[in-house]
């Protein structure tokens, strides 16, 4: 996407070893409410909130590549993502 190098899976493990483990649970709630997955079993972003987190998230240079995505109904934004991410 951004015309680099792909990462492993263990260059992303790595990246997050970085990080408290604290913090990065804390900041998978956050990112769980702030797309507004929750009791109505919501698992997905809503357009809405797709359009507006994709545009805070990411660089203006990969926004557009972002949104064609989204426009060919690509799922951008998934509650399991943050799952898979509170557990390392």
């Amino acid at each position: 996407m951004t015309g680099g190098q792909r990462g492993t899976i263990e260059n992303f493990r790595e990246l997050l070893k970085k990080y408290n483990r604290s913090s990065l649970l804390i900041m998978c709630a956050q990112v769980s409410v702030a797309f507004a997955y929750g009791p109505e079993a919501e698992t997905t972003a809503s357009d809405e909130l797709t359009k507006l987190w994709t545009r805070i998230l990411f660089t203006p240079d990969v926004v557009p590549k972002i949104e064609q995505f989204y426009k060919n109904e690509r799922l951008n934004f998934l509650q399991g993502q943050l799952r898979f991410i509170s557990p390392l």
